[in-house]
């Protein structure tokens, strides 16, 4: 037969059934990709402590090569550490292999070019979007296929960190663990001057972020080394310089530039990632990125994002991080906030710090006319705000904060907020009545997981929706708790016998609690280009199609959550189901 050696399909063909893709061409070793690089395919095999290339090349005396059949001759590219045998024992059995089924090749063609597959002639031009993304990557990198031996992919989505920008210009590819309980993340970027990521390929920069689970960072990183090179080798192979990329029309990105956005509605949300000392039951920030203080390296860093987004127009900043209060350069901090003109600061904080009156004074003296300051309270007493916070004593310390502010400030630069676990579930109505006599703003949201493992806190916490919607619906009007589904407080009261929509009000589109950063049309600027990056790995709803309040719904749910308490909750609301629960509202007629 005839061999067109530069036909992808065809020298897979001739590799035969023991080296397909996604095959484990020895145990724990896996036939991931091949690609053509100069003059010669290259086959990459992952599940060691790196990916193993394997050079296949037409036989030519003048090269060096390991391994020889009558057509064909194979090499092996760098190996960092050295080749070891069980690579070398890959190469003679693939040497095997070919000197089998070559005996059937009577004439090899070698064009000039390589014959074009359709995937091929696909990717002379790819949308930088999540399903651009998914279509260039594949099939190496697909959609449920393992990769790098132990990974599979689960979602490609906007990249998110804590500060966000109207000119989204990253995605995130999230890999679940087959045998670990874990996820991997990859940032993979638009290339820009001076791009700091890891790896850069022709148009594009690759990261690679520590590995949520229960086992230490270090180990963790290590355990990702071969998925993330992995996939470089990928994205490398089939980002060629004379790829063109374009924009998402759905989206804003800039791909020769970054647009500088004048925008009074956008916001710098300026984290500050000194300790809380606190330990809440909800919250694995503090093990996925460790508070960290560096006194003048910080204020340095943070002093770079504030001129960055004064230049940019931006004159609205949010003060946030685990707890900004407690760094150690605040006040050095706050003086060039108000030094470059910031009109508006939002600060996040536990309020620990204004039971001190004379913190408290400094604190508001450094404020712009516009300012919040939002505190996290669990409930009203030591014993249900303690029993969220894991801090004992940290109730008195909030509680004197919030009282000092209150003697100092008008309500309306008070806002209490608070998270929906299990723990403080029963605590919350009281929490809301509180908030109403004191004309304080007050907002309870979900909790929701910072990672994909099962180690997460979240499991420790979590309650179902239909849980806080009977408990937090009976005794006020629950228009404090953000983020349930409107399905399920639907069902609750039509199972109740209350009027439809008695309790609850819904906005169009919301965002699920977590994933706001890429959803809110409240844009964030980002400006911090090494900050941790988190994916908060979700399911999307099996019944968006056919239920009638999608349109206010966030049409998915957490992983962690589906995982524990399943769908039966979330179930859809059809047209007839809406048309009888509304009609049970209608006043009754006059009989005739």
């Amino acid at each position: 037969m005839k061999l067109s050696f530069r036909n992808r399909d065809e020298v897979l063909g001739l590799l035969g059934e023991t080296w397909r893709l996604g095959s484990e061409v020895s145990e724990g070793r896996t036939f991931e990709a091949i690609a053509w690089r100069s003059g010669a395919w290259q086959l990459t095999v992952v599940g060691g402590a790196a990916p193993f290339h394997i050079h296949f090349a037409l036989s030519d005396e003048a090269k060096p090569a390991y391994k020889r059949t009558r057509l064909f001759q194979l090499g092996y590219g760098d190996v960092p550490g050295g080749v070891a045998k069980s690579d070398l024992a890959l190469l003679e059995a693939l040497a095997k292999t070919v000197q089998g089924t070559e005996s059937t090749v009577t004439l090899v063609d070698f064009d000039d070019e390589p014959e074009p597959t359709a995937q091929r002639r696909a990717m002379t031009e790819m949308t930088f979007s999540a399903d651009g993304l998914a279509a260039f990557l594949a099939p190496e990198v697909g959609a449920g296929k393992v990769s790098a031996g132990q990974w599979r992919l689960v979602d490609i989505r906007h990249g998110t960190t804590a500060l966000r920008e109207e000119n989204v210009d990253s995605y995130h590819l999230v890999f679940n663990g087959i045998e670990r309980d874990e996820t991997a993340t990859i940032a993979m970027s638009l290339l820009r001057p001076g791009d700091q990521s890891h790896e850069l390929t022709a148009h594009f920069g690759l990261r690679t972020f520590a590995l949520w689970g229960a086992d230490g960072r270090d180990a963790d990183i290590a355990l990702t080394s071969p998925l993330f090179q992995f996939v470089v080798e990928v994205v490398r192979a089939k980002d060629t310089s004379e790829l063109i990329v374009l924009p998402d029309p759905g989206s804003s990105i800039m791909l020769s530039s970054r647009a500088v956005v004048r925008d009074e509605a956008r916001e710098l949300n300026l984290g500050v990632g000194t300790p809380c000392h606190q330990n809440c039951v909800f919250c694995s920030l503090m093990l996925v990125s460790p508070p960290r203080d560096e006194g003048d390296i910080t204020l340095a860093k943070l002093k770079a994002q504030l001129v960055e987004a004064r230049d940019s127009g931006i004159h609205r900043l949010r003060l946030n991080g685990i707890d900004p209060l407690t760094f150690t350069r605040l006040w050095e901090l706050l003086a060039l906030i108000r030094e470059m003109g910031f009109t508006s600061i939002d600060t996040f904080t536990t309020a620990r710090a204004f039971a001190d009156p004379a913190f408290c004074d400094r604190f508001l003296a450094a404020q712009p006319e516009d300012f919040c300051i939002n505190v996290p309270i669990y409930g009203l007493t030591a014993e249900s705000h303690d029993a969220v916070t894991r801090s004992p004593g940290s109730f008195v310390e909030m509680w004197q904060g919030l009282e000092n502010l209150l003697a100092r400030c008008d309500p309306k630069h008070i806002e209490l907020e608070s998270v929906v676990v299990r723990q403080n579930l029963a605590a919350l109505p009281a929490l809301a009545n509180y908030a109403r006599e004191h004309q304080l703003g007050f907002m309870a949201h979900l909790a929701f997981p910072m990672s994909g493992s099962r180690q997460d806190p979240y499991l420790d916490s979590v309650v179902s929706l239909r849980e806080i919607v009977e408990t937090v619906g009976r005794d006020a009007p629950p228009d404090y708790v953000r983020g349930i589904h409107p399905c399920v407080p639907f069902w609750v009261e039509r199972d109740l016998g209350y009027p439809a929509f008695a309790w609850w009000t819904y906005e169009p589109d919301p965002a699920l609690q977590g994933t706001e950063y890429v959803k809110s049309a409240d844009l964030y600027a980002n400006l911090n280009r090494g900050a941790q990056l988190n994916a908060v790995a979700t399911y999307r709803c099996p019944h968006v199609n056919s239920c009638v309040l999608a349109a206010y719904c966030p049409k998915s749910m957490y992983r962690l959550y589906v995982e524990r308490f399943g769908w039966n909750e979330f179930r859809p609301v059809r047209l007839e189901d809406l048309s009888v629960a509304t009609l049970r509202n209608a006043p009754e007629l006059p009989q005739p």
